[in-house]
């Protein structure tokens, strides 16, 4: 089996409601080479559920104990990924269907990029329609994110 393009890691403290738009933003991707890894930092049961509803077979979900707090969480989420390139998302946001994509098709994306800096647009959920598009770019050598 080939590895994963993408691994998507989610860091994540009992926010289920939130946890569940973030994994359907991954999972309702055109671009489906990818694995998600979600790591709660917490034993909520409601988190558990949402996550083993959703994730598929070769996804990856760990509740892990210590202090809680994203750092940590993702520092794990990068020791168990397999995939070529590692994006973070925050379990409050979500990705656009097409935004692996549009990645993948960006002529600033290559394979040898060892760090892409993808910028944000806000979406009012009560909209149908948003303006703003995606602003992705390579930072300069020496750039501070």
């Amino acid at each position: 089996m080939l590895a994963p393009f993408f691994t998507v890691v989610i860091a994540t403290h009992k926010r289920p409601v939130l946890l569940r738009r973030a994994i359907t933003s991954i999972l309702n991707q055109t671009y489906q080479n990818f694995k998600i890894i979600i790591i709660s930092d917490s034993k909520d049961f409601d988190t558990y559920s949402t996550a083993s509803e959703l994730l598929r077979i070769s996804d990856v979900f760990i509740q892990r104990e210590g202090i809680p707090g994203p750092s940590e969480s993702r520092n794990l989420g990068i020791q168990c990924a397999t995939g070529t390139h590692v994006i973070f998302l925050d379990d409050d946001d979500a990705f656009d269907n097409t935004f692996f994509s549009d990645l993948v098709n960006s002529s600033k994306f290559t394979v040898l990029d060892k760090l892409f800096y993808v910028n944000c647009k806000v979406i009012d959920l009560g909209l149908t329609k948003s303006t703003t598009l995606i602003n992705t770019s390579t930072p300069d050598k020496g750039t501070i994110l």
